[in-house]
C-alpha cells in the first residue's frame, strides 16, 4: 500500500484478517476447501510479515482477527507465532483473544495444542475470580472436540468451565450436543434441556434440532421403544414452533422434516441404515 499512496491504518488490518477467516470457509461455509483455506492462510501470512517489516504495534483486535484466521483456515504454528510475538502486540489480552488462541490450538495443534488448552483450563478451574468465561468460548472448545471425537476432553471442558459462565446462552449447548452426538454418547443430549431450563436459557431451533438427532438415533437404536418415536415428534414440534425466533435456514428446517419422517419410518418397521438416520452434515466417525 506504501508503495501507491494508499493509508493502511491498524483498524484495516482487523478488516481483512476477518475477510480472509470467512473466505477460507468456503462458499458452502463449511471448511470443505482446502484451496480455499491455504490461499487465505497465505495471503494473511503476507501481511503479517509486512506488519512485522513495518514494527506496527497492533492493538487486541488486530491479534483477535489474525488467530481468528489461523482457527477458521488451520494454522496452530502460525497462532502460537502470533501469540508469543509480544513486540507487535501490545497490552494483556482479553478472554475473547484468548479463546481464539486456544481455539487454533484445540483444533489444528494436535496433542501439543490441547496440553496448551489444558493448562489454561487447569489455570481457569485454579482461580475461578480471574475468569472471564463465555457461552463463545466454551463453544468454540467444544466444537473442536467434536470434530476430534474426543469425549474425555469434551467432558472435561464442559465440567471445569461451564459452571464459570455468568450468563449462559444457546449456543455453549449447541455445541455441547454436537460433541455428544460425535462422540456417541447420544443419550446425554435430551437432559440437556432440562439443565437449560434450570439455568434459565430457552432452547433454540438449533440445540432443539439436535436434540431431535439424538432421539432418532435412539430410536434407530430399540425401535420398539416408544417414548423414543414420542420424544422425537414432540421435539420437533417444539422446534418449529421456535424456527422464526433466529435465522434459520429452508435446508435446516428440511433436515429437521427428515428426522421426523426418518422416525415414522422406523417406527412402521422399515430398517434403516445408521448412515440414513446421521441426518446432521458433520464428519460423523
Amino acid at each position: 500500500q506504501g508503495s501507491r499512496g494508499v493509508p493502511f491504518s491498524k483498524q484495516s488490518y482487523s478488516i481483512v484478517f476477518t475477510a480472509l477467516a470467512r473466505t477460507s470457509t468456503g462458499l458452502d461455509g463449511r471448511g470443505s476447501s482446502d484451496q480455499d483455506k491455504r490461499l487465505a492462510l497465505q495471503l494473511g501470512k503476507e501481511i503479517w510479515h509486512q506488519i512485522k517489516k513495518h514494527r506496527v504495534v497492533l492493538d487486541e483486535p488486530q491479534c483477535g482477527a489474525a488467530l481468528h484466521l489461523c482457527a477458521k483456515a488451520g494454522d496452530a504454528q502460525w497462532a502460537r507465532e502470533i501469540w508469543s510475538d509480544a513486540n507487535f502486540v501490545r497490552g494483556p489480552q482479553s478472554s475473547i483473544v484468548l479463546s481464539q488462541y486456544l481455539t487454533a490450538l484445540a483444533s489444528h495443534g494436535g496433542s501439543a495444542g490441547w496440553d496448551t488448552v489444558n493448562e489454561e483450563i487447569a489455570a481457569t478451574g485454579r482461580d475461578p475470580s480471574q475468569a472471564n468465561v463465555d457461552s463463545t468460548f466454551i463453544s468454540s472448545l467444544l466444537n473442536a472436540a467434536a470434530l476430534q471425537c474426543m469425549a474425555v476432553q469434551g467432558d472435561h471442558i464442559w465440567d471445569v468451565l461451564a459452571p464459570l459462565v455468568s450468563k449462559r446462552e444457546d449456543i455453549m449447548y449447541i455445541a455441547r450436543a454436537k460433541s455428544l452426538l460425535l462422540c456417541q454418547q447420544t443419550a446425554k443430549v435430551p437432559p440437556l434441556r432440562e439443565d437449560m431450563t434450570l439455568h434459565g436459557v430457552e432452547p433454540g431451533f438449533r440445540v432443539l434440532k439436535n436434540e431431535a438427532q439424538a432421539h432418532l438415533l435412539l430410536l434407530h437404536r430399540s425401535p420398539s421403544t416408544a417414548s423414543h418415536a414420542k420424544n422425537l415428534a414432540e421435539v420437533v414440534d417444539l422446534a418449529l414452533e421456535r424456527k422464526n425466533q433466529q435465522p434459520v435456514s429452508h435446508q435446516e428446517v428440511g433436515e429437521l422434516r427428515r428426522m421426523k419422517s426418518l422416525g415414522d419410518r422406523i417406527r412402521a418397521g422399515e430398517k434403516l441404515k445408521l448412515s440414513e438416520v446421521r441426518v446432521e452434515k458433520w464428519p460423523w466417525p
